[in-house]
């Protein structure tokens, strides 16, 4: 659900990182390169956790400049075959540190 008028920055950023993670890259017609790469899903899950980190803070970087990612790590594992990535990062403006 995409809220159009969050209550605080912090919040907007939050939903921004949520969307930006949970979007294939080439999905958006007139964005091609919004998103995460989706090539890490047949590679080894030391390899995988090592791609999808640099992908989420060069998209995070280049699409939310208010956000500074300060760490990413990953629920999941090879007995489940999912990877999910919780980011934390802080606002560069001083206003918070969150996880998404």
């Amino acid at each position: 659900m995409i809220d159009f008028n969050p209550e605080t920055e912090l919040d907007e950023v939050i939903q921004n990182i949520r969307t930006i993670l949970a979007t294939p890259v080439e999905s958006v017609p007139l964005d091609r390169g919004l998103g995460v790469l989706g090539g890490a899903l047949d590679m080894p899950l030391p390899a995988a956790r090592a791609r999808l980190t640099r992908d989420i803070v060069e998209a995070v970087a280049e699409y939310e400049p208010r956000a500074e990612v300060t760490g990413v790590s990953f629920d999941g594992d090879a007995l489940t075959g999912e990877l999910v990535p919780m980011v934390t990062f802080k606002l560069k403006s001083g206003g918070g540190e969150a996880v998404v």
